[in-house]
């Protein structure tokens, strides 16, 4: 039964009469879900003398809705030690456990989205230490995630290309807008990747408090664009010294192609 209670317990539906007079049980506004472990954790701080804890858990409300509520109590006791009031102040946390559960399903799909991925995916704190790292860093750079955690991310970045690295991680944590950088990457065995590296800066109240980003191994690209590059330069050299006149036409965007010596003869 309760001894004293607040006028706006009315915020919950019901009177202060409804719970002075019984009617009401506090017991019957918890719910059942949480019953069992409320009860269970009052009577351990009980027995084991903790007079100050608190609790979290769902109230019902008279109509039927559902609150979460933080409850401060405090243990009141005789001259003897026994027990003879609980003293309780909550607070409707609901909205914050509604942004809490918000964020827990982002953090799940970002997980997810993380784990599958064949690119690696990593986030820093503001001192340039790795917060977290996808499991994709083994198969790409032959690290496992406990030897990239803790680590600054300038341990992974060739030397030669440290210091475009840091210049654009100070840009970033000072609110300056950095584009997609393409940088060598270390890997374990004293080798390294060309990689695209996408950056995601997380910010709250306009201070940066996290940057993520994603590195895509593109070694395979740059090689291949690279034996492109040669492979032009030769045809060119090839139709330079021909005496054939040589022309191209591209059907798909209706250019042509002709050789100097072709536009001598015609």
């Amino acid at each position: 039964p309760m001894a004293l209670v607040s006028q706006n317990v009315v915020q919950l539906g019901y009177t202060p009469a409804e719970l002075l007079d019984g009617s009401v049980l506090f017991a019957s506004m918890v719910h059942p879900e949480d019953l069992e472990r409320i009860g269970r954790e009052v009577q351990t701080n009980a027995a084991n003398g903790v007079d100050r804890f608190q609790q979290e858990y769902r109230i019902i409300t008279k109509d039927g809705h559902v609150r979460w509520v933080d409850d401060r109590t405090v243990v009141e006791r005789d001259d003897t030690g026994h027990i003879t009031h609980y003293q309780g102040t909550i607070v409707d946390i609901t909205a914050r456990k509604s942004a809490e559960e918000a964020l827990r399903r982002n953090e799940e799909r970002f997980r997810s989205i993380a784990e599958t991925t064949t690119d690696v995916i990593y986030r820093l704190k503001p001192d340039g230490s790795v917060n977290y790292v996808s499991p994709s860093v083994q198969s790409v750079l032959g690290f496992t995630v406990e030897e990239t955690i803790g680590k600054n991310f300038t341990q992974f970045i060739h030397p030669e290309d440290l210091e475009s690295a840091v210049n654009a991680y100070q840009q970033l944590l000072a609110g300056r807008q950095v584009r997609d950088l393409a940088l060598r990457v270390l890997k374990k065995a004293d080798a390294a990747i060309d990689a695209e590296i996408n950056v995601i800066p997380l910010a709250h109240d306009g201070s940066v408090y996290e940057i993520q980003r994603v590195i895509r191994d593109i070694t395979e690209r740059k090689r291949a664009e690279q034996a492109l590059l040669g492979s032009e330069k030769r045809l060119r050299q090839a139709v330079l010294v021909s005496r054939i006149g040589i022309f191209d036409h591209d059907h798909l965007t209706d250019t042509v192609y002709w050789s100097p010596q072709q536009r001598e003869t015609y």
